[in-house]
Parts: C-alpha cells; sequence; structure tokens
C-alpha cells in the first residue's frame, strides 16, 4: 500500500498537466486522466454544475479516459468517490467554486 505522499506523487501526469485519478465502479476500475481545470471547454465546467457528469467527462478528460468512463459508465455513488479523489490529488474544487472574497462594507463609526 502506498503512503499518501507516494499516491499523490504519482498522480500528476509528466507533460500535459493532466491528473491520474481511479474510476472504480461495479463494471471495473480504470486510471482516468484529468485535464487541468484550465483547459476545460466552458461546456464542461457548464455540463458539471448542471451534474451532466458524461457531457463533463467528455470535455474534461482525455480522450482515452473518456472512453474508459463511458464503458464503465459509472453511478452516482461512484462518481462521487471518483471527484473526492480527484479533489485531494489536484487541490481543486471538483464544483468550480470561487473562494469567497472578503465584504468590502466598512463597520460604521459610533
Amino acid at each position: 500500500m502506498a503512503t499518501a505522499l507516494e499516491a499523490l506523487e504519482g498522480d500528476v501526469v509528466s507533460g500535459d498537466g493532466s491528473v491520474l485519478v481511479t474510476l472504480d465502479t461495479e463494471a471495473g476500475s480504470a486510471d482516468l486522466h484529468v485535464k487541468p481545470v484550465k483547459r476545460w471547454k466552458g461546456s464542461g465546467i457548464r455540463a458539471m454544475r448542471e451534474g451532466d457528469f458524461d457531457t463533463w467527462a467528455e470535455k474534461a478528460l482525455t480522450a482515452d479516459s473518456y472512453a474508459e468512463w463511458s464503458r464503465l459508465d459509472p453511478d452516482m455513488e461512484e462518481i462521487e468517490v471518483f471527484f473526492t479523489a480527484w479533489n485531494a490529488a489536484s487541490g481543486q474544487d471538483p464544483k468550480g467554486s470561487q473562494p469567497s472574497t472578503p465584504s468590502r462594507k466598512t463597520t460604521p463609526r459610533r
């Protein structure tokens, strides 16, 4: 069993910056390459926000990984586990949310 650090070191694929994440399903498992968020198409981001994970996969995974995603046809529980693993490996928020910014309102003086 690999340590957490060893697992993270193996997650980033050299070259294109994609992250390697394992998708485990009842039909089998596959290591999928998720493109960096900055390389996702707008339609892929919208698909993720709308819960259309097949369209997201088509836009955010490499071609071979998308073929594996389609073949494995993950259910929602398997998708949730996949995104949790991707989040841990990449440090990204799979929902694409932006960090909140502090309010610019000032406190009234007394």
